[in-house]
C-alpha cells in the first residue's frame, strides 16, 4: 500500500514537472518567435515586453492544473454544463494573464499595461488556441474519470458464477456457495439456501473460481471459508465438515495441498 502511494505521489510529480517543462518551452518558444518577427520587419526587439505577453502561454498550467482537480465532477456534467465550462475555464485563463501581466509590468515600467488592455488583447489575439486546448482537456479528463470510475467498479464487483435457470440467468456470489459436486452429467453448486444444476466439469469450474475454493476429491470442490472442522478417518482421507453441517470427503491424493491452504488460512 505505501509503495502504492509512493508510485502515485510520483506519477502526480511526474506529470507536475512535464507540465512546467512543456510550459517553459512553449514560453521560450514565444520569445523567440517575437524576436523572428521583430527581426523580420525591421523594429527593435523589447525581451522584457516580449518575456510579459508569452507569460500568457504558462497561464494554461494553473487553469489546465484547476480542471484536473474537477475531473470527477466533470464526468457527472450535463452537456449544457459541460459548455459552459469551456468558456469559463478561457475567462478564467483571460483574467489571470492580464492580472500576472498588468502586476508585472507596473514594476517595470511607468505606466503599466491595464487589465483590460490584457484581457481583451488575449481574447483577440489567442483565443483559438485557448478553445482547442480547453476543449481536449475536458474531453480528455473526462474519459479518462470515466475510465477509472469503470476500473473501480469493476475492481470492487462481487465474484459471481453466472447459472442458466431455463430461459433466465441467475448470479450466484462465490461467497455464498459453500461446496460444488458432480451429479454427471451436471454439477450440483451448494449455498445455505439452494442447490443449482450446472453444466460443466470439476476440472473446468475451478478454473472460473477464486482462490478460497479447492479441489478434495475427484468430484467435490470446498469453499475453504466454509470448512468449520476436519475429520481424520485414519486411513489417509478425512471428512470435512462445512458450516453448513454437511460432510465432504477429502481423498488422500488432495489432503495435503487442503492442509496447506487450510491451515496457514485458518492461522
Amino acid at each position: 500500500m505505501i509503495n502504492k502511494l509512493r508510485f502515485n505521489r510520483l506519477g502526480k510529480h511526474t506529470a507536475l514537472s512535464m507540465g512546467m517543462l512543456i510550459g517553459c518551452t512553449i514560453f521560450a518558444l514565444a520569445m523567440f518567435e517575437d524576436f523572428i518577427h521583430s527581426s523580420r520587419n525591421d523594429y527593435p526587439y523589447f525581451w522584457y515586453e516580449s518575456a510579459l505577453f508569452s507569460l500568457f502561454w504558462l497561464c494554461f498550467i494553473p487553469v489546465l492544473y484547476g480542471l484536473n482537480r474537477l475531473k470527477a465532477s466533470i464526468q457527472h456534467l450535463k452537456t449544457p454544463f459541460l459548455l459552459a465550462l469551456l468558456p469559463m475555464a478561457i475567462l478564467i485563463h483571460a483574467a489571470v494573464a492580464a492580472t500576472v501581466v498588468s502586476g508585472l509590468s507596473s514594476l517595470v515600467k511607468q505606466q503599466g499595461y491595464s487589465f483590460t488592455k490584457v484581457f481583451s488583447y488575449a481574447l483577440a489575439n489567442h483565443l483559438l488556441p485557448m478553445v482547442l486546448v480547453y476543449v481536449l482537456a475536458v474531453l480528455f479528463l473526462r474519459r479518462k474519470a470515466t475510465k477509472t470510475t469503470n476500473k473501480n467498479t469493476e475492481f470492487n464487483q462481487v465474484p459471481c458464477l453466472t447459472i442458466r435457470q431455463g430461459a433466465t440467468r441467475q448470479q450466484v456470489p462465490f461467497q455464498d456457495i459453500s461446496h460444488i459436486c458432480s451429479e454427471t452429467p451436471y454439477l450440483a453448486i451448494y449455498t445455505k439456501q439452494s442447490r443449482y444444476l450446472y453444466t460443466s466439469s470439476i476440472k473446468a469450474i475451478i478454473e472460473l473460481l477464486d482462490e478460497r475454493f479447492i479441489r478434495v476429491h475427484r468430484a467435490h470442490i470446498v469453499n475453504i471459508e466454509r470448512v468449520e472442522s476436519v475429520r481424520s478417518r485414519l486411513n489417509g482421507d478425512y471428512d470435512l465438515v462445512l458450516m453448513c453441517g454437511t460432510e465432504v470427503r477429502l481423498s488422500r491424493h488432495y489432503a495435503k495441498r487442503f492442509k496447506s491452504r487450510y491451515f496457514n488460512s485458518s492461522s
